[in-house]
């Protein structure tokens, strides 16, 4: 017996593309603030880059949470558009 899969609207893709967005732009940072050679003034800038991407990953986040979680079948399809994303952040990583 073949499971019918259900898939989440395309509106809320937009959403998991600004959060995937805002999760590059957060590995970017935390690769610049690694960086041994900064300034502590460039260090201290990029601290303050990364406290604001935390923040705004939360939000993203919780926003995507509220507007997209309901039904728990959506959950499974939710963990593996999850995992598609991880999967994305670690190849970015290691690149």
């Amino acid at each position: 017996m073949t499971k019918t899969i259900k898939r989440i609207d395309d509106q809320y893709l937009v959403l998991f593309d600004e959060l995937e967005e805002e999760c590059n732009n957060y590995i970017r940072l935390l690769k610049e603030f690694k960086d041994k050679n900064l300034a502590q003034d460039e260090y201290d800038e990029k601290l303050g880059e990364i406290s604001a991407s935390m923040i705004h990953l939360s939000a993203h986040a919780g926003n995507l949470n509220d507007q997209v979680m309901g039904d728990d079948d959506e959950g499974e399809d939710l963990a593996a558009l999850g995992a598609n994303l991880e999967n994305r952040i670690r190849n970015f990583y290691d690149s």
